[in-house]
């Protein structure tokens, strides 16, 4: 499922996925990993340390960037790889 969050405050939204971080975990298992879809590597440091920050330890996320996630759904409905 694909769920959006937006905010003009970066702590509002570091907070939201931390809860969702966890109660996905929390529902799933701690070994099932988290997808986060990310524009860049500077977001993905930054929410990778402050969902470390807020839970004790930021474990099983699996972060993907916003361009390989498109690429990843047109793949799959269209069955044509992107480039």
């Amino acid at each position: 499922m694909v769920s959006l969050v937006y905010s003009n405050s970066a702590a509002e939204i570091l907070a939201e996925l931390a809860t969702r971080v966890r109660a996905q975990q929390a529902r799933d298992g701690a070994l099932a990993p988290v997808r986060v879809v990310v524009p860049s590597a500077d977001v993905e440091a930054y929410l990778r340390l402050g969902i470390a920050r807020e839970q004790g330890v930021a474990a099983n996320l699996e972060f993907t960037r916003l361009t390989a996630f498109a690429a990843d759904v047109v793949e799959a409905l269209s069955g044509a790889r992107v480039a």
